[in-house]
């Protein structure tokens, strides 16, 4: 079975392949996967110990807000991902979608 993968970034330019794929998927027997990349909160906030400011230390006040907006963004990606794989899921195409970390360009 062929795979094709479908690299979204929440853009209305990186959605304009779904109906493509969605023409494709069912001509090639393929399935879907569809990926987002996060970044890091590491690289994204990169947080060194400084003894002047001791909530931007790891474990931090600071760095625990930045984590928890972090995972709050995961959530919002999935439900998204989801949203752009229910009409492939309805049209019978097998989709799958995943959420990676880490650099966009690298992890593709």
């Amino acid at each position: 079975m062929q795979t094709i993968l479908v690299p979204l970034d929440g853009s209305a330019l990186s959605e304009q392949v779904l109906p493509f794929v969605r023409t494709l998927a069912p001509a090639l027997h393929a399935r879907v996967v569809l990926l987002h990349v996060v970044t890091d909160p590491e690289h994204e906030y990169p947080v060194t110990h400084a003894p002047d400011m001791p909530a931007a230390a790891p474990g931090g006040r600071w760095a625990r807000e930045q984590y928890a907006h972090w995972q709050q963004h995961r959530h919002e990606v999935q439900a998204y991902l989801a949203a752009q794989a229910a009409p492939l899921l309805t049209a019978g195409i097998a989709v799958e979608y995943h959420i990676e970390t880490g650099m966009p360009a690298e992890t593709i």
